[in-house]
């Protein structure tokens, strides 16, 4: 099993466990179940998808549109019935992508404003085309968040860390950490991760 996305890497495992041999299969699916425990306790994707796709979005009868977090957009078209079975393709200059200098700030297009109109109220009525996710690379910050919760994964799933100063389960998932640097780093993990944390309104 390859790590499935490129948040951080074995390599980087190794070194952040004091350059302990680690077993690469167990090491990939570390990573890999943190990387999945990233996304679902934040509610975002930190590597875009490298191919655009479309995706459907509910109307609120407003002027703004709440979409995924994406890094790009190819073509947006708007709903004129509730349930999007007529459907016309917008101009560039017809929407503005927020939040304000996004891609300055660092931060994903994550609403469409309509200048002249409203988004018709409906269910999947309006759709967009783009690359989905936060970035086109994963934040230093998520990085380190993800490699923090590997290693505590990778100590549990292995036994090392039996006699750590502390475990603490996560959903599915287990950690595990040998001293108290281990540990102030996984509450960092956390406190970084609560920052990212998707807002659905």
């Amino acid at each position: 099993m390859a790590v499935k996305k490129n948040y951080t890497t074995e390599l980087k495992l190794e070194a952040f466990l004091g350059g302990l041999s680690i077993v690469t299969a167990e090491a990939e699916d570390a990573i890999n179940q943190a990387i999945t425990l990233v996304d679902k306790l934040t509610g975002r994707n930190f590597v875009a998808d490298t191919t655009e796709s479309e995706r459907l979005f509910d109307g609120k009868g407003k002027e703004q549109l709440l979409i995924d977090d994406c890094i790009s957009i190819s073509e947006v078209k708007v709903g004129s019935d509730y349930y999007g079975d007529s459907k016309t393709t917008l101009t560039t200059t017809e929407y503005i992508k927020l939040p304000n200098n996004y891609s300055a700030k660092g931060f994903p297009i994550s609403r469409l404003h309509l200048k002249n109109d409203i988004w018709q109220t409906g269910m999947q009525n309006h759709s967009v085309k783009a690359k989905w996710g936060y970035s086109l690379a994963c934040p230093d910050d998520i990085s380190f968040a993800t490699l923090v919760l590997a290693s505590g994964m990778y100590m549990f799933n292995r036994g090392g860390a039996s006699g750590g100063v502390n475990s603490e389960s996560i959903g599915n998932y287990s950690v595990s950490y040998e001293n108290e640097e281990g540990w102030k780093n996984y509450k960092r993990a956390i406190s970084i991760l609560d920052g990212y944390k998707k807002i659905n309104l």
